[in-house]
């Protein structure tokens, strides 16, 4: 799928994927499971591609990968600092 096609089925700019690909930008959690649907990859596959025996079959993806792992522990950040 391209980066316009993507864009288009998530309501965003091509050059807004392309940001987050390239882990210049983050994206949010509603993104990032809209991103997995129109890939039709579970979220654990973009979040855990070691875990994934087949993960060549996404090795277009590794920035991806990165950036909503990033995100996953920013999450966490937040909910462990509100928590204080």
């Amino acid at each position: 799928m391209s980066q316009t096609a993507l864009a288009a089925a998530l309501g965003i700019s091509a050059a807004h994927v392309g940001h987050i690909e390239r882990g210049t930008r983050h994206a949010s959690l509603e993104t990032v499971v809209a991103i997995s649907q129109q890939l039709e990859v579970s979220l654990d596959v973009l979040v855990f591609p070691d875990k994934i025996s087949d993960s060549s079959r996404f090795a277009g993806f590794d920035q991806l990968r990165t950036l909503i792992a990033s995100a996953c522990e920013l999450i966490d950040e937040m909910a462990l600092s509100a928590g204080d």
